[in-house]
């Protein structure tokens, strides 16, 4: 039906950002970059893990990890086995070449916390799978002292976890 039209029209847009013609569009800097978020997020938001998709590969790492914690990780009715499919092919998507970006920014988890935030929301969610394996070598590769510090630094906020929200939605 519609649903799963539009689950192939996601991964359809997915596949093409990951092999190049889509991906610059998506992360325009900027004004477009922005309307294309607002324009997809409707028709991306009916899934939880393509909106999660979505944000990672827009880079707002905050609004995904928002999703990840409250909708997935509150809501155990969202949990379903096509959830944890579904996150399983987006960890795959995570180590391809249009997600480098990503990548690339949990070297400084102290500027993108959301982006280790909802990381490891993903790993908690999953089975101890080969995805979970793959995320999870992936984490922890992130530098630990500076996850000391995230972590120290959340905790002694009195928001706990309040000081990533000034990044904006695009994780500057």
């Amino acid at each position: 039906g519609a649903a799963g039209a539009a689950a192939a029209a996601e991964e359809d847009l997915l596949s093409a950002a990951q092999n190049g013609s889509a991906g610059g569009t998506t992360k325009a800097s900027g004004s477009s970059g922005a309307r294309l978020f607002l324009a997809l997020y409707p028709c991306w938001c009916h899934s939880v893990v393509s909106t999660v998709a979505l944000c990672l590969l827009s880079r707002a790492y905050a609004h995904a990890a928002f999703i990840v914690c409250h909708h997935l990780g509150e809501d155990e009715s969202e949990v379903t086995l096509n959830t944890l499919v579904q996150i399983d092919q987006l960890v795959h998507l995570l180590e391809s070449p249009v997600f480098a970006h990503l990548r690339l920014r949990l070297l400084e988890p102290s500027r993108y916390p959301d982006l280790v935030r909802g990381l490891y929301g993903l790993l908690m969610l999953l089975p101890q799978s080969a995805a979970f394996h793959t995320l999870h070598a992936r984490l922890a590769a992130v530098p630990t002292l500076a996850l000391i510090q995230l972590d120290s630094s959340t905790s002694s906020n009195s928001g706990g976890g309040q000081g990533a929200r000034g990044q904006g939605a695009r994780g500057r």
